[in-house]
């Protein structure tokens, strides 16, 4: 007998030997989350990721977090043409483990636990493909992590189907979002934190991303861009802006003026002992 091949279908699997789909939420590991970065199109290859006409975005998402409250969240992708609709969540802290308590609120999304404090994923029911709509908004609830947490970061990938039950001729988005604790928005000098925002996050060329700082240092500061593997991509100087701020830019290029590959960078900022690190999508 030969053996089934199982690939990712609209949140689903699709075996190939049947080409019965299942729609009722992909496998884990396909939000865009690192270290691996997959997303669904790993198998929806027919179009580069984000390159359609569509949005994928996350409402109701605060910029800082109170340490275990609750906050309600929407996922909503659109995309001209498309009819039929998957997404799949995580939140992640600076460690790599889960970010808080994801919660689904109605029947069209479902929660994937992971093992211990490993990555839980939100995704869509198979009533929550909204076969025929030409949008759709998933609602979820999200239990902000412990004190002490510090940092996390939503990653998201939304998957804009034709509606013709197989893997070709979708849209697949994503995006990523920092949040920041208020322990770390604090600006007093006990806190001693130097959060940062940057917008916009994803950044897609020809636009640069503002780095700014909630609070401003003693003087110029040279933040490291490194790419997924830990590599220098390049230096930039951050410098005081007024008013206790302190901001900067990036065009997505490296350290020779030359664009840089699509992918996730992470942006270091030095403050003491532990640099703030900051997860920025680029898609040139």
């Amino acid at each position: 007998m030969t053996p089934k091949r199982w690939i990712l279908g609209l949140g689903g699997l699709l075996a190939t030997g049947t080409l019965m789909a299942y729609s009722g939420g992909a496998p884990n590991g396909y939000a865009g989350d690192p270290p691996a970065m997959n997303n669904c199109t790993a198998c929806h290859s027919t179009f580069p990721v984000n390159s359609g006409d569509g949005t994928l975005s996350l409402a109701g998402l605060p910029e800082t977090y109170v340490p275990e409250s609750t906050y309600t969240l929407q996922v909503i992708l659109q995309d001209p043409g498309q009819s039929r609709w998957g997404f799949e969540l995580t939140v992640i802290d600076e460690a790599g483990n889960q970010g808080g308590v994801l919660e689904a609120v109605d029947g069209t999304v479902q929660i994937s636990e992971g093992p211990g404090n490993q990555r839980d994923y939100a995704k869509q029911t198979s009533s929550g493909t909204f076969n025929g709509q030409s949008s759709a908004t998933w609602t979820l609830r999200w239990t902000a992590p412990p004190a002490g947490t510090g940092p996390v970061t939503f990653y998201v990938a939304g998957n804009a189907a034709n509606g013709n039950f197989s893997t070709s001729g979708d849209y697949i988005y994503t995006l990523s979002s920092a949040v920041v604790t208020v322990e770390e928005a604090d600006t007093s000098p006990r806190q001693g934190a130097l959060p940062y925002r940057l917008y916009p996050n994803p950044l897609h060329a020809p636009r640069t991303v503002r780095i700014q700082g909630l609070t401003g240092p003693p003087g110029q500061v040279q933040a490291l861009v490194l790419d997924s593997s830990g590599r220098l991509a390049t230096l930039l100087t951050l410098e005081p802006s007024g008013a206790g701020r302190a901001q900067g830019y990036w065009n997505g290029k490296d350290l020779e003026n030359r664009p840089l590959k699509a992918g996730t960078y992470w942006l270091h900022i030095p403050q003491g002992r532990k640099p703030i690190v900051l997860p920025l999508l680029w898609l040139p």
